[in-house]
């Protein structure tokens, strides 16, 4: 960086000026107060080093981009990288930073981002959602540091995450017998049987809607997972479609119960085979899953279709199976197991007294 120290006497002190090249560009730092030359050499050092990192690190072309600029930029960018759901996260959180909208990328600060959280704050949106929202933007002016070059520092850093009150965020999970109660309750069929492989198989509901007969194998009692229903194509219009599952840990076999293939081949006898061979041809994983945590509703357990999955990985936890070979078959990492169930359900406290009776 080409750079000189020049001083003079000013207000019965000194000043020290650096004259810097920023491009074809000259400007200047200034400091004062100090009465030796000597004085101000920690404070050059300093400036002249954090003028460095930052001098030929900013694309001069990219200085006055605006932040819907960047934005734009930045969602066709992960169009052609990332799920459908991932762009509709994005999209979703950039509605709720309004105040910094119509700013240049460089002229961001973090006062203005703060003012956008307290605003979800004040209309009540859940901590975790709010940090989902901050995280997303994050990610965003990432994309304005590396590889865009419009800022050095992303302002999103300074902002603190929102603590969040673990204990309304606890995992809903039915005992056996509410399981069975809820199940029995259940008149709709092909709703009944969604809900029985949730419950006794732990499938997500993508995986479900996802299902074709051919996955089912009579013979093994099991179900091989290794596609899902979901978003495939989020613009103009909502697209749904076969995809992959979750991750390489979803691609599995999943043991199912006797009962439940019994009741599976029994539906499968009852209605026609739909012509794309999929067990449940609904077209919307959303609406599917509201209509069925609606339903759960009025039969009064007020819980989700993922509440079923909870059910199910709650149930193996409490009768012993391991967390890696539930992890396994859930199709998800050890970590995760262990810490979204690590806790205790009365049944879990049942199996417990007997284990206490038996050992002693």
């Amino acid at each position: 960086m080409d750079y000189n120290v020049t001083y003079r006497k000013k207000d019965k002190s000194l000043q020290c000026i650096i004259s810097y090249k920023d491009g074809d560009e000259w400007k200047q730092k200034s400091k004062q107060g100090y009465k030796t030359q000597k004085e101000y050499k920690p404070w050059i050092d300093e400036t002249v080093n954090n003028l460095s990192d930052t001098i030929g690190y900013i694309d001069p072309d990219m200085s006055g981009t605006m932040v819907n600029e960047l934005y734009k930029a930045f969602i066709k960018h992960i169009e052609l990288y990332k799920e459908p759901n991932t762009v509709i996260a994005a999209k979703t959180a950039y509605k709720y930073f309004d105040k910094i909208k119509d700013n240049e990328v460089t002229a961001v600060d973090i006062l203005q981002i703060q003012e956008c959280v307290d605003d979800m704050v004040k209309k009540k949106l859940a901590p975790s959602t709010i940090n989902t929202y901050i995280s997303k933007m994050r990610t965003m002016f990432d994309y304005a540091v590396k590889p865009l070059k419009i800022i050095k520092d992303n302002p999103f850093n300074e902002i603190k995450q929102l603590s969040e009150d673990k204990t309304k965020e606890e995992i809903k999970a039915l005992t056996q017998a509410e399981l069975t109660d809820l199940l029995g309750k259940i008149k709709y069929r092909k709703y009944h049987i969604i809900s029985l492989i949730a419950g006794t198989c732990g499938l997500r509901i993508g995986e479900i809607l996802g299902l074709t007969w051919a996955d089912i194998d009579e013979k093994k009692l099991e179900i091989n997972v290794n596609k899902q229903w979901k978003i495939i194509k989020a613009e103009p219009v909502t697209i749904y479609g076969y995809g992959p599952v979750k991750s390489k840990n979803s691609n599995r076999q999943v043991p199912v119960p006797a009962s439940t293939l019994a009741e599976l081949l029994k539906y499968k006898g009852e209605h026609p085979i739909n012509i794309s061979g999929r067990i449940f041809p609904y077209k919307n994983t959303c609406s599917t899953g509201s209509s069925l945590m609606y339903m759960y509703q009025s039969l009064n357990y007020d819980i989700s279709i993922h509440d079923l999955r909870h059910t199910y990985v709650s149930r193996l936890v409490a009768n012993g199976v391991d967390f890696k070979t539930i992890a396994e078959i859930i199709g998800d990492t050890v970590e995760t197991v262990i810490n979204t169930y690590s806790h205790f359900t009365p049944d879990m406290m049942d199996s417990i007294k007997k284990a206490v009776n038996n050992i002693f």
